[in-house]
């Protein structure tokens, strides 16, 4: 949250420059402190429900919808995706990119990392394991995530690109191009919308 509000007032530099109000993350955890307090009190406890958490199944679903728009608004709005190729192409920064090669160490160990993470995250064992709570719900679960993690990846790499061609190295932080871009754009309403998904957060429990 504290990188997204960071991405928005990136052109206000008088803002940053206020005595404790400009640090971004202790402003984002003191009001979010009150709120968690209130939601999660010491004596709540979990107790699995019959189907999988309404809260976070609409966080997702509104996760995909903001970053489809924002994909396809970067990919046939701001450019088309020949000039989006051609323009990479012309540029060291995303020509870099796209030549990198990870070894083959660094892959295994990501790969792994990543299937560990799967199952031993809080949050993905919750909505794999807790919340299911019968074998269909299971199979459900097994062919929907993978569709899933295919749609919201949709726009990764276009994304990407248009950020390394837009912002000179270092002017944006990568993970935040997807709310950068629009915000670059003057599309006010989307930046909205990518701002409300990137900003959600994981619902405790």
């Amino acid at each position: 949250m504290a990188s997204s509000l960071e991405t928005i007032l990136s052109e206000d530099q008088a803002f940053s420059k206020i005595p404790i109000i400009g640090d971004m993350a202790l402003v984002v955890t003191l009001a979010m402190r009150p709120s968690r307090a209130v939601r999660n009190p010491p004596e709540r406890r979990h107790r699995a429900s019959a189907r999988p958490d309404a809260g976070i199944a609409t966080e997702s679903i509104v996760k995909l919808v903001a970053f489809i728009a924002a994909g396809a608004f970067v990919t046939f709005w701001m450019f088309t995706p020949e000039e989006l190729i051609e323009r990479a192409m012309r540029s060291p920064e995303a020509v870099r990119a796209i030549d990198y090669v990870p070894s083959i160490g660094n892959f295994l160990i990501t790969t792994l990392l990543s299937f560990g993470a799967i199952m031993m995250l809080p949050r993905q064992f919750h909505v794999s394991v807790v919340e299911n709570s019968s074998d269909a719900e299971v199979g459900r679960a097994r062919c929907c995530f993978p569709l899933y993690l295919i749609a919201i990846n949709l726009f990764v790499i276009p994304i990407a690109l248009a950020g390394l061609i837009i912002f000179p190295f270092g002017a944006a932080d990568s993970d935040m191009y997807v709310l950068a871009l629009p915000i670059e754009a003057n599309a006010h309403l989307l930046s909205l919308g990518v701002s409300s998904a990137v900003c959600r957060r994981q619902p405790p429990w």
